[in-house]
């Protein structure tokens, strides 16, 4: 039987097993969802026995709940939700934990411990990035680049389009620039266009697997999220994040294997790799194309 934890302690310092984990499961799963995962850039609980004790600390407290990584001391925070599976990543700086309602602050505090390898390289990752990071201004101006299918295209400011274009053999996206718009008109436009074509293509990418593997869905949305890639429902909803676009037709084609496989099965175990597996049986060279990604790091 779960409970829900105890978290009114004002304070929680512990050691805990850095080979240790939990493994969480909820009854009956209503969703799934293609989040940040260890493949998507998000660490999740993952059962492991017991091997010694680590030296870190993990501090979590109702007000200023902290992590030591790399001889820093990060910001953690904690969600709950009905998720089946504790998330985290890098965001902004800080450590974003997503953890079930049941799961009590010590177990959390185990799973952060065991995965603070792979914290501190993503703490490093995004401290990288914001240090070459470009004022948005010189992000959208005319020569800078975005991605756009797998292919780093130059932004190229037209004064006389009234659309944005896509210029593949010159890898330009050609924008719209009568009134000489700013640097958020320009994002905008770009958007705006990124959108649309999101839209169409991921929706027949979708079409494609789903005829191809047998695999029927009910319904499909574009989404706006800036935490999940796709998610699918157990009625057969699925939806994808638009900035998908950005990335190849093979990472396009893995996150929509990854979502048609659980329509068999709603949750990450062998038997829904193996599914994922049936239908794309290359799925893992699209896999490896969000390793590292952060949302952060996309335009």
């Amino acid at each position: 039987m779960k409970t829900k934890p105890n978290d009114s302690p004002s304070q929680l310092s512990l050691l805990e097993s850095e080979e240790s984990g939990v493994t969480l499961a909820s009854p009956n799963p209503k969703s799934s969802s293609l989040e940040n995962a260890p493949d998507l850039d998000n660490a999740r609980a993952e059962p492991r026995p017991f091997a010694g004790r680590s030296q870190r600390t993990i501090e979590l407290r109702r007000s200023g709940p902290f992590m030591e990584l790399d001889g820093q001391k990060i910001p953690i925070e904690l969600s709950r939700s009905r998720r089946r599976t504790v998330g985290m990543t890098i965001l902004e700086g800080r450590i974003k934990v997503t953890a079930p309602n049941w799961v009590p602050l010590t177990e959390i505090a185990n799973i952060l411990d065991y995965k603070s390898r792979w914290l501190t390289n993503r703490l490093k990752e995004w401290q990288v990035r914001q240090a070459n990071k470009l004022e948005p201004e010189d992000r959208w101006a005319h020569g800078a680049t975005v991605q756009f299918l797998g292919q780093s295209c130059a932004l190229k400011l037209q004064p006389h389009l009234e659309d944005v274009l896509w210029d593949a053999k010159n890898a330009a996206l050609l924008v719209p620039s009568a009134g000489d718009p700013n640097h958020e008109q320009v994002r905008d436009r770009v958007h705006g266009f990124m959108q649309a074509q999101a839209k169409d293509i991921l929706k027949e990418r979708l079409d494609a697997l789903s005829e191809k593997s047998g695999r029927g869905y009910s319904r499909f949305s574009i989404t706006h999220a800036r935490t999940r890639w796709g998610s699918c429902t157990q009625d057969g909803h699925i939806r994808l994040n638009w900035r998908l676009i950005q990335f190849s037709l093979a990472v396009i084609d893995y996150v929509v294997a990854h979502e048609l496989a659980h329509l068999k099965a709603m949750d990450h175990s062998r038997s829904f790799w193996d599914e994922v597996a049936t239908i794309l049986p290359n799925y893992k060279a699209g896999q490896q194309g969000l390793k590292g990604v952060t949302f952060e790091s996309v335009s």
